[in-house]
């Protein structure tokens, strides 16, 4: 009887070789759960300086519209207000005969915060911004890269919101 000689060769990986194609996965994975987080973060405060904008540009419009709340005799303008202790506005009728809340604890901020007290004033008819800050920052909440937004309330009525950046804090 012959022996007959096979050759038998295990085609595969070897451990080394599985190893790193896992660790070169986690690694990515990694990168990638965490540019998800910068990114969700500074979209948190983004969302929140666009509903800052829009309360404002409603108040800018009730000013204009030249909105006469109960009470008022001559309106002089609206008045907005937020404080760097909480996330809440308010938008305040300014009269001849005194001030009438319009609205107040507006939540207009879900993930950020003020980053000081503001308080713009828009004058009735032409919403010309006649008292206030010029610059309001809001700053994000969020943990990891901290965001923050400006937004902009020029003199000749114009809102805007500024470029996001990175703060350190």
């Amino acid at each position: 009887m012959r022996k007959v000689k096979v050759n038998v060769s295990f085609g595969g990986f070897t451990l080394i070789e599985i190893m790193m194609v896992v660790a070169i996965t986690i690694l990515l994975f990694g990168g990638s759960i965490a540019s998800f987080i910068s990114f969700n973060n500074r979209q948190t405060v983004v969302g929140d300086a666009k509903i800052l904008l829009s309360e404002l540009k409603k108040t800018q419009s009730t000013a204009i519209n030249m909105v006469y709340p109960t009470g008022c005799t001559s309106l002089v303008g609206y008045r907005i207000t937020g404080s760097a202790t909480g996330k809440i506005i308010t938008s305040v009728a300014v009269c001849g005969n005194g001030d009438y809340t319009v609205d107040s604890n507006i939540t207009a901020l879900e993930n950020s915060h003020f980053v000081g007290n503001f308080n713009v004033l828009f004058q009735a008819s032409s919403g010309l911004v006649t008292s206030g800050d010029g610059v309001i920052q809001i700053n994000g909440d969020g943990t990891g890269d901290v965001y923050q937004v400006d937004v902009r309330v020029e003199t000749n009525g114009n809102i805007n919101d500024d470029v996001v950046r990175t703060v350190t804090i």
